[in-house]
């Protein structure tokens, strides 16, 4: 269990770490920034592969629950996190740019939707390989 909170820990340092404002006090920073970034579709895998894994980690942590219990749990903790890292990147670059927010909010709630979906898909499958007919 401690494994999986400390995966977690390192997950979420990573979500609210405020790349984009180092980068503007050190060219190494910057450097690795833009290369990272240099796309929109790189910015896009990067921001689903974190809220993916930061889902995947309270899947792991919180098996036992219902699914419903959990596709809930991680939306929650997921639009929790993706406000706070865009309000934590607002603030640290002292700029609320209005579009790029909202394009970055709406890239993590697809990627915990689908994370959530995949989630929902596969209890069923489970389900129906036991021979247990799935309900909602």
């Amino acid at each position: 269990m401690k494994k999986k909170i400390m995966i977690m820990a390192v997950i979420i340092t990573g979500i609210l770490f405020p790349i984009a404002s180092i980068s503007k006090y050190s060219s190494v920073s910057n450097a690795v920034f833009s290369q990272m970034f240099r796309s929109l579709g790189a910015h896009i895998f990067l921001h689903s592969v974190l809220f993916i894994a930061l889902g995947m980690c309270l899947i792991g942590i919180f098996h036992n629950q219902p699914t419903w219990k959990l596709a809930l749990l991680i939306l929650v903790v997921n639009l929790l996190m993706a406000v706070g890292q865009e309000s934590f990147q607002a603030l640290s670059i002292n700029s609320l740019r209005v579009a790029d927010t909202l394009f970055d909010l709406g890239v993590d709630t697809t990627a915990t939707l689908g994370l959530i979906a995949a989630l929902i898909l596969y209890r069923r499958w489970q389900k129906s390989a036991q021979g247990i007919k799935p309900h909602l």
